[in-house]
Parts: C-alpha cells; sequence; structure tokens
C-alpha cells in the first residue's frame, strides 16, 4: 500500500495528537524529527530540535 504525502503527514500528526492526549513521551519523541521546529500557541515562543521539545513536553505532563 503507498500513501499520499498529504495523507502520510495526516496520519503521522494523528499518532502525534494521540502520544499527546496520552502524555506518552515515548511515541512523541519517536515522532519527533531531529531537528523538529515547535512555535507555541500561547506566546510564540520557538523550541527548535527534538532535545528542547522533549523537555517541554517533560515539563508540561510533571506540571
Amino acid at each position: 500500500m503507498t500513501t499520499t504525502p498529504d495523507l502520510a503527514i495526516r496520519l503521522r500528526r494523528a499518532s502525534f495528537n494521540r502520544a499527546l492526549a496520552q502524555a506518552d513521551l515515548r511515541t512523541i519523541e519517536m515522532l519527533l524529527a531531529r531537528d523538529a521546529i515547535l512555535v507555541t500557541g500561547t506566546d510564540s515562543a520557538v523550541l527548535a530540535g527534538r532535545k528542547a521539545q522533549m523537555l517541554a513536553w517533560r515539563r508540561e505532563f510533571a506540571a
């Protein structure tokens, strides 16, 4: 089975959203690209790289 790039992105995003909802840090880390960039919705902070994002998610889920 082949998937279009659009479908592949949607499936990966759905997996990421499920992992967030379940606070599944292992899956989040697996899904994030090493050089992923996140711009937060609250204050538009930029988190560059998997390491920075994982630190933020660990803090978020520990709160």
